[in-house]
C-alpha cells in the first residue's frame, strides 16, 4: 500500500475491514460486524507471529457486532489486507500461540462492574503480549466485551471488560481464580 493511500476496505460475512495508511510503517484497521468469539485472541496471536505491534485500539460488543479500530506498526517490507486480518479472526486460523509462561504484568486491577469483570493492566511491552493476556482470561472462560490498547515509551496500559463465553456475568469462582491468577504473575 502506497503511504499517501487512503485505504482498502473488504467485507465477508457481514465484516466489514478498513486499512488506512498512516505512515510508511503505521496502519489503522477498523472492523465492524459479526466476529466469533475469541477472535481477539487469535487476531493478537497472528498479528504478533507476523511481528506487528498493535500500538492502541478499541473494540466493543454491540450486541454480537463489533466495532473495533487498531491501530498497528509494521515490519519494514511488509502489509496487511483486509483479507489477511480476516482469516486471522477465524476460529480455524492456525494457531499461533505464544507461551503462557511468558506473561509478566507490572500492575493490575480487577473489578466487578455489574456483570461484567473489569480488568486494567500494566506491563512492558512485548511481542505477543495482547495474545497472552487474552489466553489467559480465555482459560477461564472469559472473553472481552470492551477493550481499551495503549502503548506508550514501551509500556502498555490495557483494559479489559469480561464477559463468559456465552455473554453472561462471570461465576465468583471464575473471577476469583482469575484474580488469584493475576496476582501470581503480577510483579507488583
Amino acid at each position: 500500500m502506497e503511504d499517501d493511500a487512503v485505504g482498502v476496505m473488504g467485507a465477508t460475512g457481514g465484516v466489514a475491514v478498513e486499512i488506512e495508511a498512516l505512515g510508511p510503517a503505521r496502519r489503522r484497521v477498523e472492523l465492524r460486524g459479526s466476529l466469533p468469539v475469541g477472535w481477539s485472541g487469535r487476531l493478537a496471536s497472528g498479528l504478533a507471529a507476523q511481528r506487528v505491534s498493535i500500538v492502541r485500539g478499541w473494540a466493543r460488543d454491540r450486541g454480537g457486532s463489533w466495532d473495533a479500530q487498531l491501530e498497528l506498526e509494521l515490519p519494514p517490507s511488509s502489509d496487511l489486507t483486509p483479507a489477511l486480518v480476516l482469516r486471522l479472526t477465524e476460529p480455524d486460523a492456525a494457531p499461533r500461540r505464544a507461551a503462557l509462561s511468558g506473561l509478566e504484568l507490572l500492575d493490575h486491577r480487577l473489578v466487578r462492574a455489574g456483570a461484567d469483570v473489569v480488568i486494567e493492566i500494566e506491563a512492558a511491552d512485548g511481542r505477543g503480549l495482547l495474545d497472552r493476556v487474552l489466553r489467559c482470561f480465555a482459560l477461564y472462560g472469559l472473553f472481552p466485551r470492551e477493550m481499551e490498547l495503549e502503548t506508550t515509551d514501551g509500556l502498555v496500559h490495557d483494559v479489559f471488560t469480561l464477559r463468559s463465553m456465552h455473554g453472561g456475568a462471570p461465576e465468583p469462582a471464575t473471577v476469583a481464580a482469575l484474580a488469584s491468577k493475576l496476582r501470581g504473575i503480577s510483579l507488583s
